[in-house]
């Protein structure tokens, strides 16, 4: 399979059409599996909904970050396939089955609660903070974070930063900001607990914080959408 060397924007306008039917390919089991709407039991014109915060544009996002050099992407068509295909595992973390209707409203309703994948909406006209969102950089973030937690940071923060569904909520993260590293884990198992459930790196395995006895692994993955919940969230516990 040929490779694509374009923009990120690119990317999407190209080849993004095309994953709606990979989407449909790798989906069709699970939805006749569950058979009907997932909201309101409608057994006709079932259809693949992408769980908020787990959207087909969040996913290519992901993927494509780890391949980009500047603004350019360089990637191998069939490895991109493959990571897409892997990124929807589990299945029903990532995708509900819903009627059309459903589906429209599900699509429209970007403050949906139900789900704990979904990924806050913050709108950056009720703030001044755009220089500040533009200006922070990952390893800005990632420095802040080695700071407080080794510091200041309460204790009960500090846990909850090892948990999904606060990180999700919290920062639109779909992964957890802190990972506990075992005690006497070798460095092996460090560098499996850096990766997700889908092989990709999330976690940097360079100096650990330590806290109360305790090392973690922090996150360097932080996107546009990420930036100002950050800044909010360290605002309150600075």
């Amino acid at each position: 399979m040929p490779s694509f060397v374009g923009t990120n924007k690119a990317f999407k306008r190209y080849v993004g059409p095309r994953l709606r039917n990979v989407v449909n390919s790798i989906t069709k089991e699970y939805r006749v599996c569950v058979g009907v709407c997932q909201h309101c039991g409608a057994t006709e014109g079932l259809e693949s909904a992408h769980i908020h915060g787990r959207e087909r544009t969040t996913i290519i996002d992901a993927i494509l970050e780890e391949f980009t050099n500047g603004e350019i992407v360089t990637i191998d068509l069939s490895v991109f396939e493959e990571k897409f295909k892997r990124s929807h595992d589990p299945i029903q973390d990532t995708i509900k089955i819903l009627c059309k209707d459903c589906h429209r409203a599900y699509d429209s309703n970007t403050q949906q609660t139900a789900s704990p994948n979904v990924t806050p909406v913050v709108s950056q006209s009720d703030t001044d903070d755009v220089d500040e969102i533009q200006e922070i950089t990952n390893s800005q973030i990632t420095n802040c974070i080695r700071e407080i937690v080794s510091t200041t940071l309460p204790i009960e923060e500090v846990n909850n930063l090892t948990v999904f569904d606060y990180c999700s909520q919290t920062f639109g993260l779909h992964y957890e900001v802190l990972k506990p590293i075992p005690n006497n884990a070798n460095n092996d198992q460090i560098q499996r607990l850096a990766k997700d459930r889908n092989g990709y790196n999330r976690w940097s395995i360079r100096s650990p914080i330590e806290r109360d006895g305790v090392q973690y692994l922090v996150t360097t993955q932080w996107y546009d959408r990420n930036r100002l919940p950050f800044i909010k969230w360290m605002r309150e516990f600075q």
